[in-house]
């Protein structure tokens, strides 16, 4: 009895494996597309990457610094992960392709003992290379998703001109806001000093007065800063649209980002002054 059913199971397996190769098409094709599926999906995401991480890793100050070595090894492993995605459907096509070799070369190539070690591989692969190439693509997206999770920890980031002018005016639409409550203090500083020297005329007018002077001057200040600080973020917007910059630390940066960014330090220390300005007016009636 357990002759009888072995020399069954041969005979189906024979069978399976004498199709010809007109009949396994459709299913190779279907497979193919499947395993291209996942390979476009991991190779195309990698694509997007290499180009990130190779101009990346050329803006570095150093070599050692900063996250950018463990960055770089990471992507080594990203690269070998999306490789071996790839290679499951290479695989398979190399599987195929020895199947239409033979065919071709072989007129009665399904009843030949190679032609039937060729299906079994073939039937191997076709089962065994989609879960494969699953468990590649998983692999790849956990360790694409640590990538990400680094460059959002330290803020790196990769901006074109134009959403970089887009971060940069909104900063500027709050610098503005500190423009306005410049100038407030110095309206509100105006109207006490009216206050108390009505005539506003006499030595200690002009003595009260120069704490005012002083931060109506820092205002003034503040107001060119910020109006250089727009001019520059206009180059942005109307500059290169194919440009690119990398912001992070231990990264240098654009001649035209820094000049930028200076800006905003200046307009730091500037409204500092106007704030100590404004305590010095106040500060002078305390005795």
């Amino acid at each position: 009895m357990r002759w009888f059913v072995f020399v069954v199971v041969l005979a189906l397996s024979s069978c399976s494996t004498e199709r010809p190769l007109e009949q396994t098409l459709p299913g190779a094709k279907d497979r193919r597309i499947q395993l291209m599926r996942v390979e476009s999906e991991v190779y195309g995401d990698f694509f997007r990457l290499r180009t990130f991480h190779n101009e990346l890793m050329q803006v570095r100050v150093d070599e050692i610094s900063g996250p950018y070595p463990a960055m770089d090894t990471l992507y080594h492993h990203l690269f070998e992960e999306a490789n071996t995605c790839v290679g499951r459907r290479v695989t398979f096509d190399s599987t195929f392709a020895a199947m239409e070799a033979f065919a071709k070369r072989e007129p009665r190539y399904h009843k030949s003992e190679e032609w039937q070690l060729l299906m079994t591989r073939y039937y191997e692969q076709e089962k065994e290379l989609v879960p494969l190439q699953e468990s590649d693509r998983n692999r790849y997206f956990e360790l694409r998703k640590s990538y990400q999770d680094t460059c959002a920890l330290y803020g790196i980031q990769r901006l074109g001109p134009e959403v970089y002018a887009q971060v940069m005016n909104e900063k500027l639409g709050q610098w503005l806001d500190s423009l306005e409550e410049c100038g407030r203090m110095v309206a509100r500083a105006k109207q006490d000093l009216k206050a108390r020297f009505p005539d506003q005329k006499g030595k200690p007018f002009f003595s009260a007065y120069q704490p005012l002077s002083l931060l109506e001057a820092d205002m003034k200040g503040l107001e060119s800063i910020l109006s250089q600080l727009q001019n520059a973020i206009s180059r942005f917007e109307e500059g290169n649209k194919q440009d690119i910059f990398y912001f992070g630390p231990y990264l240098r940066k654009r001649m035209e980002v820094q000049v930028t960014e200076d800006f905003i330090g200046q307009l730091s220390l500037k409204m500092k002054d106007c704030r100590l300005r404004e305590g010095s007016y106040y500060r002078q009636y305390e005795n």
